[in-house]
């Protein structure tokens, strides 16, 4: 009876290791999901700018600053209700922002058509061809701005890659300090 017992001990240890292990993996692999996800937002953000037609509303911005905290803290606090809903609000986010990028996509594409029939004296509108010197005049001052916004977002990148390049020397050597330790811990 007691080997028996101590049988039943064992194996229970066993598919406590191997729970233990797949929990190991899987929260790995939440963690990647969860990274690239929150690359994706931020790439069509950058999109967004790029094209000059984020919209975000409160709701947006709420949740992006949500997504920039550490979305597996969140997991552990909610039911299952709770993260169902949650989930199913940050892919309406993520749809909704690319849903824009291809609407934003899609007026430059139709603009940059216009131009070109209009150059091409080919213009199919049911009105008389716009003027070659009207459009031109509307294509550089919108160039123009699309310059503006394209130095902005330059300089908010090279701010971001400056803090985070301060904040990667700062956590490397914090982790060389450790590494310090545990070396001579070890050498105790």
């Amino acid at each position: 009876r007691l080997d028996q017992r101590h049988r039943v001990e064992a194996e229970l240890r066993q598919r406590i290791e191997q729970l233990e292990k797949r929990q190991t993996q899987d929260d790995a692999v939440l963690n990647v999901v969860n990274r690239y996800w929150n690359q994706l937002n931020e790439d069509i953000r950058v999109l967004l700018q790029r094209f000059d037609a984020e919209t975000a509303d409160e709701s947006e911005n709420k949740n992006e600053s949500e997504a920039t905290t550490s979305f597996l803290m969140q997991l552990s606090s909610w039911d299952k209700e709770e993260l169902d809903d949650k989930l199913a609000h940050r892919v309406q986010v993520s749809k909704r922002a690319v849903s824009k990028v291809v609407q934003a996509f899609d007026r430059l594409s139709q603009r940059n058509e216009k131009i070109t029939l209009a150059l091409k004296g080919e213009y199919d509108g049911g009105d008389e061809a716009p003027n070659i010197d009207e459009v031109v005049r509307k294509a550089n001052s919108e160039i123009q701005a699309e310059n503006r916004n394209l130095q902005a977002i330059n300089i908010q990148l090279h701010e971001k890659y400056h803090t985070m390049s301060l904040k990667m020397s700062e956590l490397q050597d914090a982790l060389t300090g450790k590494d310090t330790l545990n070396a001579e811990l070890r050498n105790q």
